[in-house]
C-alpha cells in the first residue's frame, strides 16, 4: 500500500514540474485518502459569479470627423491656370480658390455675341420693313375704298402679304436675337464655373492639383479633386454603440471623453444623433456628438476615448474577465459540474478587461473555471478548488 501511494505521488509531482503549482495540487488530492477526486482528476480552481447593481460605464474608442468636408471639382473641363489657397490655409464661404483657363471659351463667347449684335440688327430691319409693308397695305386698301376702278384688288392682295410676311420676319428676327441672349447666358455661366469657390468656411487640408494639370469636371470618371477644404470649427465625435447597448444608449445622452493629445483633462458632452440602423459588419450603431471647436483644439483624425455610462444593472452577475473565452459575440465559460469541466455559452453585457458582466448563460451557484492546468479539456475529469 505504501509502495502505491508513493509511485502516485512521484508521477504527480513530474507533471508539476512541467505544468506549475495548480496542478500540483491533483498530488495533494491523490495523496489524501479523505478527498472525494479521482485518481487522475486534474484540479481547478473555481468561483462562483458575484451578483450586485452595478453602473454599466464603458469606454468606447470615439474619433473626431470634421462637421462638413468637401473635395472640390471644377464644373468645366480645361487647364488649372491658378490655385489660390494652400494646404492649411483658412477660407471664407464663398471665396475664390482656384482658376481653370478654356482656351475655347472666349471664341465662342465672341461667336455668340456677334450673333446677338446680328439678330438686332435684324430686328431693326424686319421692323422698318413691317412698318413699310403696313404702311403700302393700308394705303392700297384705302384707295381701294374709295376709287375702286383706281387700283385692282390683286394689288391690294399683294399689300397685305408682304405685310405679313414682314411681320413673321420680325418674330423671325426676335426669335433668334432670344436665342442668341440665351446662349451668351449659358457661355457666361459656363466661363463662371471656370472659377472654384469654397462651398464653407474652412481650412484647407488637401491639395492634389498645381497650375497646369488638366482639370475635368467632377462627374467625369477620370476627374481629380483640385482641393479639399473641412469645416472645423465644430467637429463630430464618431463613436460605435455595440448592440448590447443600443436599447440603453441614444441622442441626448450624457458622456465624457479624453484625448491623448491633452492628458489629465476631460470633457463631457451629449450625444446628438444616431444613425437609424445598424452596420451590418460590426453590428454596432454609429452615433455622432457634436464638439465646438474653439482654438482648433480637436484635430480631424484625433482618436478619444468615450466614457458611456448606459444603464444602472440590478442583480447582474460579475465574473473575472479571465475566465471568459471566445471572441466577438460567440463568449463563454468552462464550469465544473459533476467533476467534468463543461462549456457554457454566455451573453456579456460588459467587459472592462478585469471585470465583465454577465446578461445571461450563468447562476450565481456555477461552479466558473478561473485558473487550472492546460492539460484540463472540455470533458474531462477535474478536482475544483473554490476560490
Amino acid at each position: 500500500m505504501t509502495q502505491r501511494r508513493m509511485v502516485s505521488l512521484r508521477s504527480c509531482a513530474t507533471v508539476g514540474l512541467l505544468m506549475g503549482p495548480l496542478v500540483l495540487g491533483c498530488s495533494r488530492a491523490q495523496a489524501d485518502p479523505e478527498s472525494d477526486a479521482q485518481p487522475d482528476a486534474l484540479v481547478v480552481v473555481t468561483r462562483a459569479p458575484e451578483r450586485g447593481d452595478y453602473q454599466l460605464d464603458l469606454v468606447l474608442p470615439g474619433t473626431f470627423e470634421p462637421f462638413e468636408r468637401a473635395e472640390l471639382y471644377t464644373q468645366v473641363t480645361g487647364y488649372l491656370s491658378s490655385v489660390e489657397v494652400e494646404i492649411g490655409d483658412t477660407v471664407k464661404a464663398g471665396q475664390i480658390v482656384a482658376r481653370v483657363l478654356v482656351p475655347e471659351m472666349r471664341g465662342e463667347v465672341q461667336s455668340a455675341q456677334a450673333a446677338l449684335l446680328a439678330s438686332q440688327a435684324e430686328i431693326r430691319r424686319s421692323k422698318e420693313s413691317t412698318q413699310l409693308a403696313k404702311l403700302e397695305k393700308d394705303r392700297r386698301e384705302s384707295l381701294r375704298k374709295t376709287e375702286a376702278g383706281a387700283i385692282a384688288q390683286a394689288d391690294v392682295d399683294a399689300a397685305v402679304a408682304t405685310h405679313e410676311l414682314a411681320q413673321a420676319e420680325s418674330e423671325k428676327a426676335a426669335a433668334a436675337k432670344k436665342s442668341a441672349k440665351a446662349e451668351l447666358s449659358r457661355l457666361r455661366a459656363v466661363a463662371g464655373f471656370a472659377v472654384v469657390h469654397a462651398p464653407f468656411s474652412g481650412v484647407v487640408t488637401m491639395r492634389y492639383l498645381d497650375p497646369g494639370a488638366l482639370a475635368r469636371v467632377g462627374t467625369s470618371s477620370n476627374a481629380q479633386a483640385i482641393l479639399e477644404i473641412q469645416r472645423v470649427d465644430s467637429v463630430r465625435l464618431v463613436l460605435q454603440i455595440p448592440e448590447s447597448l443600443v436599447p440603453h444608449v441614444g441622442a441626448d445622452h450624457e458622456l465624457s471623453f479624453t484625448t491623448d493629445a491633452f492628458p489629465g483633462e476631460s470633457w463631457t458632452a451629449r450625444i446628438s444623433r444616431v444613425s437609424g440602423a445598424m452596420d451590418p459588419r460590426t453590428r454596432s450603431l454609429r452615433a455622432e456628438v457634436d464638439v465646438v471647436n474653439d482654438g482648433g483644439r480637436f484635430v480631424p483624425g484625433m482618436s478619444a476615448d468615450v466614457t458611456v455610462t448606459a444603464t444602472s444593472v440590478a442583480g447582474a452577475l460579475t465574473i473575472p474577465s479571465s475566465a471568459l473565452r471566445g471572441t466577438g459575440e460567440a463568449r463563454w465559460v468552462a464550469i465544473v459540474e459533476d467533476e467534468i469541466m463543461v462549456k457554457r455559452e454566455v451573453t456579456v453585457l460588459s467587459d472592462t478587461g478585469k471585470v465583465a458582466i454577465i446578461k445571461g448563460g450563468l447562476s450565481d451557484k456555477d461552479a466558473v473555471v478561473v485558473a487550472g492546468s492546460p492539460l484540463v479539456e472540455l470533458g474531462g475529469r477535474v478536482a475544483a478548488r473554490p476560490q
